[in-house]
């Protein structure tokens, strides 16, 4: 019948309203770090195409080994391991509400299809559902999934730099590749928060 299949649609375009809310706020976190790290990431551009100019060579085991990028890493690592605890929430949550929104829709279809059918149906226990759906406890699985994104976005990072400073391009420009690669870390949290 077309009430269901509008039912249906509905459903689906309320996941798809609330995962572009989650998808907003997880990015615009993500821009709150990235910002905090535009003048360190700035200035080790700046310091690395100097020295390359100069002829020196810049390798990652040099980058790993100068205290300006074991500073990086080190501011890099505590916000990342914030917008972790804030995404990790965030995902949890809406896996909780997105377990409630199934289960109602999903009742509501069924009743649709033959009334008072759902309520003949063994429930599952929702809080049960919520509490796997939702947990983002240190050494959770969501939360394991979050933190190996952690070493991608430095390995990105780290060779955009390198790269960038090989191929002779001003720090603006490499400033900006260090950025991409460091945003593979919002990108990875982003395909665990959709539905």
């Amino acid at each position: 019948p077309p009430a269901i299949l509008d039912r249906a649609l509905q459903y689906k375009a309320d996941l798809a309203a609330r995962e572009a809310v989650a998808m907003r706020s997880m990015a615009a976190n993500w821009l709150g770090v990235m910002r905090g790290m535009e003048d360190e990431i700035g200035a080790i551009a700046r310091t690395m195409a100097q020295r390359r100019a100069q002829g020196l060579e810049v390798t990652a085991g040099y980058l790993y080994r100068t205290q300006r990028y074991q500073a990086l890493l080190q501011q890099a690592y505590g916000q990342f391991i914030r917008y972790e605890d804030f995404a990790a929430d965030l995902i949890g949550r809406n896996q909780a509400l997105f377990v409630r929104l199934g289960r109602e829709y999903g009742l509501g279809l069924l009743d649709m299809l033959e009334p008072g059918i759902g309520g003949g149906f063994e429930r599952l226990s929702v809080g049960a559902i919520e509490n796997m759906a939702g947990f983002v406890s240190p050494g959770s699985p969501l939360r394991s999934l979050l933190a190996d994104a952690w070493p991608q976005a430095i390995q990105q990072t780290t060779g955009a730099l390198v790269k960038g400073v090989a191929l002779g391009y001003g720090p603006e420009r490499i400033a900006k590749m260090m950025n991409q690669g460091m945003s593979s870390g919002l990108y990875r949290s982003l395909s665990l928060a959709r539905p």
